[in-house]
């Protein structure tokens, strides 16, 4: 059994982060807190680019931490950064009730090598790699720049996707299966808030977004949305304060977006629209399929009354279009081109 990397509570660690880079751990380890108190607190302090990081890992939890990396200048910073590089498929990673506040990371920087709270990140284009068997749930992540909760990957060619950005180093759709982004509450972000980008089966569930695009001079930012994603299923949710209408929609089915369930979600008090279907207007023809959006998803955009909110079903079964999700919390089962 690998040895877990524990620090006691009421603990406080500034300007050092927590980094392991070994080529394999085959049993879970663990970063988290022991004893009694409040959580333990690295805090980068702005004098390094990730505060908690692993790199080519798998069978790891990371929990019950308070996280900053709050520097006298914005720069690319993040607070949890778990990345792969050309080493095959890494499974099982758990990012539990993690507190991540307070990253002033660059505001306009999307995609690769982004500033985010908690990013997933796949680089590399020799060896196709991937994330699997993911659960990011019941985490808080606050005033961060630029996503709150990110995915992304290098791996993302395919016929369905007409606007890779990635050039040459773009490798054959190879996307990050199954993942689980659940009992999440984000707010005042500088961008995106939660951006499942290049996934199969993701189950967003019962997140709350409370603030978004709140300090991006440049692109469009949306809540809740994935980008080149098949049989993603999101579902009580609650999306608001998105700022612009550059985007600044709650929901939204991007481009090469196949499959995707939008269902019992909440999208209200947004400057944008409560939720989009977006379709890349190049040839070939648009793949995009805008999918099923429930009637009961989303109850008011712009406007600043207050609607009703959806009522609960009974069963949080997944459409039959999709394969089934499970809720269980220990295991998981496009925007317009861009400039």
């Amino acid at each position: 059994m690998a040895s877990p990397s524990l620090r006691r509570n009421h603990c406080t660690t500034s300007g050092s982060h927590a980094c392991c880079d070994q080529n394999r751990i085959t049993h879970e380890a663990r970063i988290g807190a022991y004893g009694s108190g409040a959580k333990p607190q690295p805090a980068g302090a702005g004098q390094v680019t990730d505060v908690v990081r692993l790199a080519d890992q798998e069978y790891w939890e990371i929990a019950d931490l308070d996280i900053s990396n709050k520097g006298d200048t914005a720069a690319t910073r993040r607070g949890v950064h778990i990345t792969r590089t050309g080493s095959g498929t890494g499974t099982y990673y758990r990012i539990r009730r993690l507190d991540v506040h307070d990253v002033n990371g660059n505001q306009t920087k999307k995609d690769d090598d982004a500033s985010a709270g908690t990013f997933f990140e796949v680089l590399g284009h020799a060896t196709p790699t991937r994330f699997d068997d993911v659960v990011v749930e019941n985490n808080t992540v606050r005033t961060v720049d630029h996503y709150g909760i990110h995915f992304w990957t290098r791996w993302m060619q395919r016929p369905e996707l007409n606007n890779p950005n990635c050039g040459s180093t773009c490798g054959t759709w190879t996307p990050q299966t199954p993942l689980v982004i659940r009992g999440n509450t984000v707010t005042d972000i500088g961008g995106d808030a939660i951006v499942p980008h290049h996934t199969d089966g993701a189950l967003v569930e019962h997140n709350r977004v409370d603030g978004f695009r709140e300090r991006e001079p440049a692109h469009c930012a949306a809540g809740i949305w994935g980008w080149n994603t098949n049989r993603a299923l999101y579902q009580f949710n609650e999306v608001s304060g998105g700022k612009s209408e550059c985007d600044g929609q709650g929901l939204d089915i991007d481009e090469g977006n196949i499959g995707t369930v939008y269902q019992y979600n909440y999208s209200h008090d947004n400057e944008g629209a409560s939720s989009s279907c977006a379709m890349a207007a190049a040839p070939p023809p648009p793949t995009t399929s805008c999918g099923t959006t429930s009637a009961r998803t989303t109850a008011d955009s712009s406007s600043t009354s207050s609607a009703p909110r959806p009522a609960t079903p009974r069963s949080t079964t997944a459409p039959s279009a999709s394969p089934a999700r499970s809720t269980s919390s220990t295991t998981p089962t496009g925007r317009l081109p861009r400039t």
